[in-house]
């Protein structure tokens, strides 16, 4: 068990939230660009539909409340106001300690970036996207 101190732990293990009975597992970077991908070919994985892609359909949808918010984790850039320098069709999944998941359907792109200040997100896709293109 980690005492609170910083000696002898890797920086990793610092940021990383603590395993627990409801989170026995830690994404990893590679992991949440699996779940990128399943999310950019709506629900299919290697040929099979994984995820119905009419339940991708309403997870996209915006919602009353907030239509920069889909279900869950998937953030919506509706307006253009969650990522004003993207297109309106890209999305995000954000998870704990700002994790996210960038899902770029005209790039056929997804890019995970991990421990971001949110203000720093739209610079980080303004430099993805130039770098592919």
């Amino acid at each position: 068990m980690h005492d609170g101190s910083h000696g002898g732990h890797e920086l990793e293990d610092e940021l990383e939230p603590r395993l627990t009975p409801d989170r026995p597992r830690r994404a990893t970077a590679e992991d949440m660009a699996r779940f990128g991908l399943l999310t950019l070919h709506r629900g299919e994985w290697n040929g099979k539909q994984i995820l119905s892609e009419q339940w991708v359909k309403w997870a996209l949808t915006p919602t009353k409340p907030n239509p920069g918010y889909g279900f869950m984790n998937w953030y919506l850039n509706t307006g253009r106001k969650l990522l004003p320098d993207a297109p309106e069709n890209v999305f995000c999944h954000v998870g704990n300690g700002a994790n996210v998941i960038y899902v770029d359907p005209n790039l056929d792109l997804v890019a995970v970036v991990r421990w971001i200040d949110s203000g720093d997100l739209n610079g980080f896709v303004v430099r993805v996207r130039a770098a592919v293109k």
